[in-house]
């Protein structure tokens, strides 16, 4: 799954409802970090100046604390059944 990110005066902000008007980006969660080190949000948007991602992290960090409370399930390609 994709995470759309949008840009607002030099910051980074989730789209999760894909609805924000604009240029998007699109970013895997976990590979959020990645994408920050690697300024990768700033030449998608055409920005000189870094960028503020404190909003974005936060979310990210909010969505994985959700997600560790579940269980994850995985599917057997081969007969398509839960292990």
């Amino acid at each position: 799954m994709l995470l759309r990110v949008v840009c607002r005066d030099g910051s980074i902000l989730p789209d999760p409802s894909h609805r924000a008007p604009g240029r998007g980006a699109w970013v895997h969660p976990q590979c959020v970090t990645t994408a920050i080190e690697r300024r990768a949000f700033s030449r998608a948007f055409g920005l000189t100046v870094a960028t503020d991602n404190r909003e974005l992290i936060a979310y990210i960090e909010n969505v994985n604390t959700k997600n560790e409370c579940h269980t994850n399930y995985e599917m057997d390609a081969k007969d398509m059944k839960l292990k």
